[in-house]
């Protein structure tokens, strides 16, 4: 397994509980850090993170240099068709993809990746570190294709256990989620390594390894469509 390095002290300080536990989890597949599915030990995953510090495991590779800045590419759909109001519209894409996503104060996402009900959602692709910039993005107001794509990302499992995960690059698409009543839910799905997915609160992974779920595969296939303009 190739090793990496941990976060900083900072970091983990600042980070959400989904972002701790996917840290450590990104280190070592463990049970007992996630209990079905959604972060709850988080004395555990520090205890498992210091251990492997303390271990030598924090001696991870180097960043890879020269590479270059990719070309900022934005496509939308129109929404007036549909009648969002813009202020009901998902946040703008950030040129760079967030560190973390903080835990939803709304109670549905705790128990679902995505709560039903969506109006818009804008997905936002980011390339491989050290950049990790926007390279793409789209806006999605379909309801026929919100649904679906809601139930998608609702039917991803948790993270395998016991497997060993390719490499990681940083890659990733950012959905951000908006509804009628102003809520707003950000949802970071992996690309490289185990594809972990979470919304702040839950963990789930679409690598589509160790389980007969096909939804992962799927999901990354539809979203690639997607922020790539091939909108069916």
């Amino acid at each position: 397994m190739t090793t990496r390095r941990l976060h900083s002290r900072p970091e983990w300080a600042s980070s959400s509980p989904a972002r701790r536990c996917e840290i450590s989890f990104r280190s070592i597949i463990r049970s007992d850090l996630c209990e079905d599915g959604c972060v709850t030990n988080l004395r555990m995953c520090a205890l498992i993170v210091l251990s492997l510090a303390a271990a030598g495991c924090g001696q991870g590779t180097g960043q890879k240099s020269g590479r270059t800045a990719q070309r900022l590419q934005t496509t939308s759909q129109q929404v007036a068709s549909y009648g969002v109001p813009r202020s009901e519209l998902p946040p703008s894409c950030a040129h760079r993809g967030p560190r973390d996503i903080p835990p939803n104060t709304w109670a549905p996402t705790r128990s679902q990746l995505a709560p039903s009900g969506a109006i818009a959602i804008r997905l936002c692709r980011y390339g491989a570190v050290p950049d990790v910039v926007l390279q793409r993005s789209t806006l999605l107001t379909t309801p026929s294709l919100l649904k679906r794509l809601v139930a998608e990302f609702d039917r991803l499992p948790r993270p395998p256990l016991n497997v060993n995960c390719p490499e990681e690059v940083g890659s990733e698409v950012v959905a951000h989620l908006s509804y009628h009543d102003g809520r707003r839910v950000t949802i970071r799905v992996g690309l490289t390594g185990c594809v972990l997915v979470s919304n702040g609160h839950l963990l789930r992974s679409a690598s589509g390894f160790a389980t007969p779920n096909p939804s992962g595969p799927e999901l990354l296939a539809e979203l690639g469509r997607l922020v790539s303009g091939l909108t069916p």
